[in-house]
């Protein structure tokens, strides 16, 4: 589970902590940088995914293009260094980059790795000059007499080949190992094995990731049978429809039953009695929503329902995934899921989250949606979910500018534990109480009696 990550001038934030649950929901104002922690955790996993990285981070990759360092680092100025933190299980890894000019690429100046809190690993460039510690330990008070080598960082990773040679089985008479007690040997092999784990760690974080952006491809009238499977939908939803036409013509005990809940959510949603893809020749299908009046192209229903196809499709995928194969935990990234849909179906959004998470995984999602966070305030209520499985981020700018952020919980009656900053979501109550100020304005004006509810609000109001 990622627990934490903590970023250091990376995009909009100067300096920021976030600590994670289960449905982590970001909001706030347009362009208060609220997208940016999900941004992060595209880098990390788009990093780690990529293990032909030959670099220590990809900011332009499969589930991002954040653009070049210089776009990334807060402030685009070069010689800044730009740090990432983030918590997994019981490690912790936090990296400092920075950007050589003359080389135009991207270099790690320190990288740390902690055990349950405790220092692991830790390297740190000086100049020209490197460090290494083990366990808050010098290399050379470890390793007397034994050269150095420079680790080597690919895709988020280090790969520390200092302490391959320590084992089990080392022949501890080798000369080379003469000044260095055999107990002393025992625990070098011990964080050799700790930081092996680590590496695993990092690595199987990601296996079963999927990030969606807002910006989701428009539907085709038709489309081609490639044969293909993929595992993610990718960030414009793409590969959604390959995924709905493989689940579909699958048989047996591994059909991921993708198909069959999207066509439920679109039934509790009452926008279509469910969806279906039918072969037009042996190389084309179509996808059609069904309703009360047959069968319709999807491109020729609201634009809703191709649009939130890849949210729906993409956590299905996800999530189901896991519970057929052993693989990690799923994480599931999606920005503005509520895109096009109308209040019902963006209420139904927050029932398919909570119903998804079930007992393994994490949502990051962004949203501008007042009534799906309101469905999972009502699912904390009814005891579907654990308070503390939701967590809110508000981000916005405050009057100089900065990144202001306020981490919200939610209690056992799925209320927010503190007010929510800048009237966020009591728009609507306050655009409500507006209505009724001007009714009874209008009515005062023109000598007609207040009812006794505009009397109140109009009250309400000036308070």
């Amino acid at each position: 589970m990622i627990k934490r990550i903590g970023l250091k001038n990376f995009r909009a934030f100067k300096s920021a902590e976030f600590s994670f649950s289960r449905i982590n929901i970001f909001i706030g104002p347009n362009n208060s940088g609220k997208s940016s922690a999900l941004s992060a955790l595209n880098v990390i996993g788009q990093s780690i995914r990529d293990n032909q990285a030959g670099s220590p981070i990809v900011l332009r990759g499969k589930y991002q293009d954040l653009g070049t360092y210089i776009d990334v680092v807060h402030g685009g100025i070069p010689r800044t260094v730009m740090g990432i933190e983030v918590d997994i299980n019981e490690f912790s890894y936090k990296v400092d980059f920075k950007y050589r000019t003359l080389r135009k690429d991207i270099d790690v100046q320190k990288y740390e790795i902690y055990h349950e809190g405790k220092a692991l690993f830790s390297y740190k460039v000086n100049g020209e000059k490197y460090d290494i510690k083990y366990k808050g330990k010098s290399f050379d008070v470890m390793l007397p007499g034994i050269a150095k080598r420079k680790p080597e960082f690919s895709s988020f990773v280090v790969d520390d080949t200092n302490l391959r040679q320590i084992g089990p089985t080392v022949n501890i008479s080798h000369p080379k190992y003469k000044n260095i007690p055999e107990n002393k040997l025992k625990e070098l092999y011990g964080i050799q094995r700790l930081l092996s784990r680590s590496r695993r760690i990092l690595s199987q974080e990601f296996d079963n990731f999927d990030s969606l952006s807002p910006f989701r491809a428009p539907p085709e009238r038709t489309f081609l049978f490639s044969g293909e499977t993929p595992n993610e939908v990718g960030k414009d939803g793409g590969r959604a429809i390959d995924m709905l036409v493989a689940d579909n013509f699958t048989r047996g005990s591994i059909n991921k039953r993708i198909l069959e809940g999207v066509c439920e959510w679109f039934k509790s949603t009452g926008m279509a009695k469910g969806l279906a893809v039918n072969p037009l020749t042996s190389r084309h299908f179509e996808v059609v929503m069904i309703s009360e009046d047959g069968e319709h192209n999807i491109c020729d229903v609201g634009f809703g329902c191709s649009q939130v196809l890849p949210v729906l499709v993409g956590g299905f995928n996800t999530f189901l995934k896991a519970e057929s194969k052993s693989l990690s935990d799923p994480i599931f990234i999606v920005q503005e899921p509520e895109i096009h849909l109308h209040p019902n179906a963006q209420a139904e959004l927050g029932t398919y989250f909570a119903n998804l998470i079930g007992e393994r995984g994490q949502l990051f999602i962004e949203t501008h949606s007042d009534t799906m966070i309101l469905r999972l305030q009502r699912h904390i209520a009814d005891g579907d979910l654990k308070p503390e499985d939701v967590k809110l981020f508000f981000v916005r700018n405050d009057i100089s500018g900065t990144k202001e952020l306020t981490e919200i919980e939610l209690n056992k009656e799925g209320v927010f534990d503190k007010e929510m900053p800048g009237g966020f979501f009591p728009q609507r109550q306050k655009e409500s109480l507006s209505l009724a100020k001007a009714a009874a304005s209008r009515r005062k004006r023109s000598g007609e009696i207040m009812s006794t509810v505009e009397i109140k609000l109009s009250k309400d109001v000036k308070k």
